[in-house]
């Protein structure tokens, strides 16, 4: 049977709600941006040690664009070590 993937994507513009919460007790800290402020759209991403490396790679880019660096449209700055069967788990 073919799978169907389906990737979503939300510009936040600095305006809804955004929450930081801590997880020790799963080694997990999460983004997490309420539906409410959002449209019904909200959503959470969970990010572990694992993905401090990603992180900074993303801090770096946006430090870059506030100084004026542009990037190329869509450049991809990290690949992600997860596998696809991983995400299908």
């Amino acid at each position: 049977m073919a799978q169907t993937w389906t990737d979503t994507t939300y510009k936040l513009d600095g305006t809804e709600m955004t929450i930081l919460t801590s997880h020790p007790r799963h080694e997990q800290v999460s983004l997490y941006v309420p539906g409410y402020s959002l449209g019904g759209n909200g959503f959470s991403i969970f990010f572990t040690p694992d993905h401090i490396e990603l992180l900074e790679t993303l801090l770096d880019q946006l430090k870059q664009l506030n100084g004026g660096d542009r990037l190329p449209q869509a450049e991809a700055v990290a690949l992600c070590r997860t596998s696809r069967a991983e995400l299908a788990g």
